[in-house]
This record gives C-alpha cells, sequence and structure tokens, in this order.
C-alpha cells in the first residue's frame, strides 16, 4: 500500500510495523470477541468506522489506488456488517 501512495512520507518504520501489527491483534481479539457475544452494538461500531474509513479514502480513491483499494475493502465490511446486523433485528 505505501508503495502505491504518489508522495513520500518520512516514517519510522519500525513504528509503522508495530502499529499494524497492533491493528492487526485488535482486530482479531475483536473479532473473537464477537464471534462469543455477537451483538448489535458491536455490529454498529463496525458499520460505523467501516463508513467513516470509507468516505474517506473514497474521496481521492480516483487519484490514488491505495485509496481505492481501501475504500472498496471498508464498503464490503460494512455491507457484511449492516447484512449480519439486519438477521440480528
Amino acid at each position: 500500500m505505501l508503495e502505491t501512495c504518489p508522495k513520500s512520507m518520512n516514517l519510522d518504520l519500525a513504528l509503522l510495523a508495530r502499529a499494524i501489527e497492533t491493528v492487526v491483534e485488535c482486530s482479531q481479539v475483536c473479532s473473537a470477541c464477537a464471534d462469543a457475544c455477537l451483538s448489535g452494538a458491536l455490529l454498529e461500531a463496525c458499520i460505523a468506522a467501516c463508513k467513516a474509513c470509507g468516505d474517506e479514502c473514497e474521496q481521492h480513491a480516483g487519484m490514488h489506488d491505495h485509496r481505492r483499494v481501501c475504500a472498496e475493502a471498508c464498503r464490503a465490511c460494512e455491507a457484511v456488517c449492516r447484512e449480519l446486523l439486519s438477521t440480528l433485528r
């Protein structure tokens, strides 16, 4: 993803790697929690996060490939969570 970004970034790559690993770990723990005690509130939080990220990335999707990929992934996640939420009600 970073290689598709059109501007160069001066990032601490070790810190970036740590942040990515932490996000992935958080995602896995949240998924396990959601599997164990699936609730509408958890799905609504996921929908909101995916929508916000998708909206932001979609603004620049036509200019930057990494933003398009991100927007598509967020929209897919949002849609699946909405579909699952509808089965709980």
